[in-house]
């Protein structure tokens, strides 16, 4: 199965309240009502990425589970295919602290993780040889950028992902961007 058709399986699979989109632009934004972040834009310029949002007051994503540390999530997960690679990018939205934004990810990447695996099971395709888990944090504060990195009103600079060692068996590869920006083409972060 070709790595667009999977993740048309995912779409397809995924009850419809946490599908936010399925098309070339991508619309993050966070929805608390003293947030700062601003909307962020992505293009994704000929690619079509399946937008996931997965924080959402009125559903229970995790309904299995206890409160507390067990209940963390995402705000979104974006499922792109790229160069022979199926991208799964966790985002995280803070306005403020930042406080617990890397656990947050790595509970969207345990959930993605589900997806697939049961997507797998189901239809007896190989998805996990091909996913790539990258992290990604919008921030509102200002000191967490070197000044002048960014152009007027966008985001387009070059980067790579920093390595975080969670554990002997976990890395995760993470980038933290500004909120409120336009961000020119997805294709930046499918490295």
């Amino acid at each position: 199965m070709s790595l667009t058709r999977i993740v048309t399986k995912i779409h397809d699979n995924i009850d419809a309240r946490f599908v936010k989109s399925f098309t070339s632009t991508i619309n993050l934004e966070e929805r608390k009502t003293d947030s700062t972040c601003g909307n962020i834009t992505i293009h994704a310029r000929g690619l079509k990425p399946l937008l996931l949002e997965i924080d959402q007051d009125a559903i229970d994503v995790h309904p299995l589970l206890v409160a507390g540390e067990m209940k963390k999530k995402c705000d979104y997960i974006i499922v792109c295919p790229y160069n022979g690679k199926l991208y799964f990018l966790i985002v995280e939205l803070k306005s403020g602290n930042a406080g617990q934004w890397m656990q947050q990810c790595m509970a969207g990447e345990c959930l993605i993780k589900y997806v697939t695996s049961t997507l797998e099971r189901v239809y007896g395709e190989s998805i996990h040889q091909h996913a790539e888990y990258r992290y990604l944090l919008f921030y509102t504060n200002d000191y967490a950028f070197p000044q002048g990195i960014f152009k007027r009103g966008t985001a387009d600079r070059e980067f790579k992902y920093k390595e975080h060692k969670v554990n002997d068996e976990t890395i995760i590869y993470y980038t933290q961007k500004k909120c409120g920006l336009d961000y020119d083409d997805l294709r930046r972060f499918l490295v």
